[in-house]
């Protein structure tokens, strides 16, 4: 059996990667019969952009806001049930008054437990997002954005360093994004740190390259985010954090902030 501060190590492990901005969920399981809710509200900005051989050049000033809903059920100890809602608006450059608006995009999944011991877990997810309404009020029309879709291969274990409790987690995803956009191959890693019993410090990092498209024009972003997890009790925490796009090719430099509030029934 693993200590108490392992055991409190992997469950603020499956709190976090659940709150995670771009990986849905992380390799352990919410146990059976619990809930876990996920408020987030995330704020970008991006004024440069990368090019195809990854150096960077300004661009209009593009902004955006997204609020996201996740949740996460124990089924039984070896499947957990997924499901998410998230809407978001942006302003979009040459003219900043250019809005759009996404209605409520609304996405259910499922997670199996593979393999598990003391001190690791691997399991697999995967989820849909169906198809929204994507609308621009000051050019008066809408375009439908298509369905989404996304298998993932998680694997997480348990240590300590210095006497703390420290997990790490990584994650392999292959995303269909419908339509004529490219698909994407996803790497996400994260390392967490339980500084004291209240406080976790965490770094992620967030890694997707899309398959080539016809014109040959790959897309690929790497972005890096710390954050700081406050445990006000065993049901409540608060996640704040920023991010940043470190390197990329032919996507946004983009910079930013998130806040979430964790609740656990």
């Amino acid at each position: 059996m693993g200590s108490l501060r392992e055991h409190r190590c992997c469950v603020f492990a499956g709190f976090f990667c659940l709150a995670a901005s771009d990986s849905k969920a992380g390799a352990w399981l919410t146990p059976e019969g619990r809930t876990e809710i996920i408020f987030t509200s995330t704020a970008l900005d991006v004024t440069r952009r990368f090019t195809s051989s990854g150096s960077t050049i300004r661009t209009g000033r593009f902004t955006k806001t997204e609020l996201t809903l996740t949740a996460e059920h124990g089924l039984n100890p070896d499947i957990a049930l997924l499901a998410g809602v998230r809407s978001e608006a942006a302003r979009l450059p040459p003219d900043a008054a250019t809005l759009y608006s996404g209605a409520a995009a609304v996405r259910a999944g499922a997670k199996a437990r593979l393999w598990h011991d003391n001190d690791a877990v691997v399991s697999l997810q995967g989820w849909f997002e169906a198809g929204r309404s994507i609308s621009y009020p000051d050019r008066m029309r809408s375009w439908t954005a298509p369905a989404e879709g996304e298998i993932r291969l998680n694997m997480g274990r348990n240590s300590s360093v210095a006497g703390l409790p420290l997990f790490v987690d990584a994650q392999f995803a292959y995303r269909s994004r419908g339509g004529n956009r490219p698909d994407e191959v996803h790497i996400d890693l994260t390392a967490g740190l339980h500084a004291t019993p209240q406080l976790m410090i965490l770094l992620q990092s967030f890694n997707a390259v899309a398959i080539a498209r016809e014109d040959g024009a790959r897309q690929r972003r790497h972005k890096l985010q710390p954050s700081v997890v406050y445990a006000f009790s065993d049901r409540l925490s608060l996640q704040a954090g920023v991010f940043t796009t470190i390197a990329g090719r032919n996507v946004g430099l983009e910079r930013g902030a998130l806040i979430s509030l964790w609740y656990k029934l």
